[in-house]
């Protein structure tokens, strides 16, 4: 099944006049002002200097009166081998429309690759869609597109995307319909983009870095704006907050991890060794690679608060970022190449000889960084990520620009991990009291108690002698660690009317302690314990439980919660620990922010109950749930 993207705002409709209804042809939006299309359209249209207007039918919120103007085109006269064209626009895109996700895989890399496509055929006002499969290449950076049994490539395809399920994103353009038999031919961006230079594809595209100089962005492509882990993952760590819907900015310190890391990614003559950032449950390991990650992104960067003095990376350092928890080595695999726009592999081990291949091609420094390795599908895929992917890529292609950064634990479910990297690692460790200032945990208590970014009315810590001998005593006691000091202040400062005296507050500088103290002021969920409603989300792997696998699981573990007692609990304070993907009621699912919440929830759980019998009292309820849904 060929799915299309989810949302295609960035295809266009070309006109002769500014109020014509019938277009002549298809574009796609690259940045605000630049159209991209196949040349033979603008010959169509005798020519852009004669007068063509961009309509946006794709956009709900954009009028249908709303158009623009073209006042340029490159190049200016037509190029047989190459039937493409940029149109610059006499005003910015209208704000609801995005430019599209592009790559730039090569001919060679497509053959049997799905495709979508759209267009305005036989003078209708009214979209098309067309999906198929690529075939061999036509020349000059043509490829055939073959289309399945109910759909054809017609005249008014041309100048549309050619979008591709396997790099979500589009990859050429429509340029030739064959009528009769429905076929047509795709103009790869990777040929247009080297063969075409005036046209600066890489430069002008609407996620690159504003400084064409930034030689990652220009030569790669990725941009952390268009990655799914953007907000849930990298942005909140960042942040310093527990999910992506939490408010404020709380991240501190961490200046000397910070700095070495920094100039790892800056030095001219790559390591041949990676960088590990390791370090405890809750010290902060994704909160430094999160800054990292989002400080050296364009976009991203300009979010900082004002008054934000961090340590920075430098724009454009981060080539790609991969959230491993969850993950396969092949979908590590997978994600690293569609960002990278090299063939797709069928198995981990193919991915370092093809991305070696562009990296001789492009000579551009290529800075990885992989979080979370400990958390990938199970142990025996973070060894294979390892094994497959990370040590090759180092042992292999640092001669070519090749870096790897790493976050993870020491260890996992099945022994050490540092181990299998410290050969050829350099290893920051965040629990090394090198790494390590009070000031850095000082600050970040204080932030939390205060709720900065999301304040309460009547908080106590608002003012600022209250609040600052309270975040000393939790950072005093917290035992270095970020997650524990983020809890603690945090519980108080959301329930607090009245300020805890510094001297009276004691805690368990533990996560188990502290996330009890934490759950134990959550409401219940109809007759469900919070913390057994959280305890069934430590069960789940990524992505996470639907709405009805969430109750139906409750259930099965002993409690007694309705679906919209489930759906009222997420939208409680409850929602700081949930991390929520999907779209719509059916698709929306739920895990925990954080893998140490997961350990804790489990390890208190098996205190009373086999974890061998909770597993199968989950299976057997959603296997009968999946049963009774066909």
């Amino acid at each position: 099944m060929i799915h299309p993207p989810p949302r295609h705002p960035w295809i266009v409709a070309i006109h002769r006049t500014e109020t014509d209804h019938t277009p002549i042809g298809t574009g796609v939006v690259i940045d605000e002002r630049g159209i991209l299309t196949a040349a033979h359209v603008i010959d169509a249209g005798h020519g852009w200097s004669g007068g063509l207007w961009i309509s946006f039918p794709m956009e709900d919120r954009v009028p249908f009166t709303e158009r623009r103007r073209v006042t340029g085109c490159t190049p200016t006269a037509r190029n047989v081998a190459a039937d493409i064209a940029l149109l610059d626009l006499d005003a910015p895109i209208p704000s609801p429309v995005v430019p599209a996700r592009l790559r730039y895989p090569l001919v060679r890399d497509l053959w049997s690759q799905r495709w979508w496509a759209f267009g305005f055929p036989n003078g209708f006002d009214a979209g098309e869609e067309a999906r198929g499969t690529l075939g061999v290449g036509a020349g000059y950076g043509r490829v055939r597109m073959d289309p399945e049994a109910a759909y054809r490539i017609v005249e008014g395809f041309s100048g549309g995307p050619v979008w591709s399920p396997e790099y979500q994103a589009v990859i050429g353009i429509v340029t030739h319909a064959h009528d009769e038999k429905g076929t047509g031919h795709a103009l790869t961006l990777s040929f247009a983009d080297s063969q075409i230079p005036d046209i600066k594809i890489r430069s002008r595209a609407g996620w690159s870095v504003e400084d064409a100089d930034e030689d990652a962005h220009a030569a790669w492509g990725w941009a952390l704006i268009d990655d799914g882990e953007a907000g849930q993952h990298w942005s909140s760590r960042a942040r310093g907050v527990m999910t992506a819907n939490e408010a404020g900015y709380h991240f501190q310190g961490r200046t000397r991890a910070l700095t070495e890391i920094g100039h790892w990614l800056d030095d001219p003559a790559p390591a041949r060794r990676l960088l590990v950032v390791t370090g405890s449950p809750g010290v902060g390991k994704s909160a430094v690679l999160g800054r990292v990650v989002t400080s050296a992104d364009p976009k991203i960067r300009q979010l900082l608060p004002a008054d934000d003095d961090g340590v920075r990376a430098t724009v454009g350092s981060v080539s790609c970022a991969i959230h491993a928890k969850g993950k396969t080595a092949l979908e590590v695999a997978v994600l690293i190449a569609r960002a990278m726009s090299v063939a797709m592999p069928t198995r981990a081990d193919d991915l370092v000889p093809r991305l070696r291949e562009r990296l001789l091609d492009r000579q551009a420094r290529f800075n990885l960084v992989i979080d979370a390795l400990d958390e990938a599908s199970d142990p025996s895929q973070t060894r294979a990520v390892v094994a497959e992917v990370i040590l090759p890529l180092v042992r292999t292609c640092a001669d070519v620009g090749a870096q790897v950064l790493v976050g993870t634990r020491r260890s996992d479910n099945s022994g050490d991990l540092l181990g299998l990297l410290a050969g050829d690692a350099h290893v920051i460790d965040l629990d090394n009291a090198a790494y390590f200032e009070d000031s850095d945990l000082i600050r970040y208590a204080r932030s939390m108690l205060d709720l900065h970014g999301a304040e309460r009315p009547d908080n106590p810590y608002v003012v600022a002698d209250v609040a600052d001998p309270v975040a000393r005593r939790i950072a005093g006691l917290a035992d270095r660690n970020f997650l524990i000091a983020g809890l603690v202040a945090r519980t108080h400062g959301m329930y607090d009317t009245v300020a805890v005296s510094p001297e009276a507050l004691a805690f368990d500088a533990t996560v188990d302690a502290t996330l009890g103290g934490y759950v134990a002021k959550l409401p219940t969920v109809g007759r469900t314990p919070a913390r057994l409603a959280l305890t069934v989300l430590a069960f789940a792997e990524a992505p996470g439980l639907t709405m009805e696998l969430w109750q139906r699981g409750v259930q099965a573990l002993g409690g007694d919660s309705t679906v919209d007692e489930l759906s009222a609990f997420a939208g409680t304070s409850a929602a700081n620990f949930l991390v929520e993907s999907g779209t719509g009621p059916a698709a929306r699912s739920y895990r925990l922010f954080h893998q140490a919440l997961n350990d804790a929830l489990l390890g208190r759980r098996a205190r009373e109950h086999q974890r061998d019998a909770d597993e199968r009292s989950l299976f057997d309820a959603w296997l009968r749930l999946a049963h009774a849904n066909g």
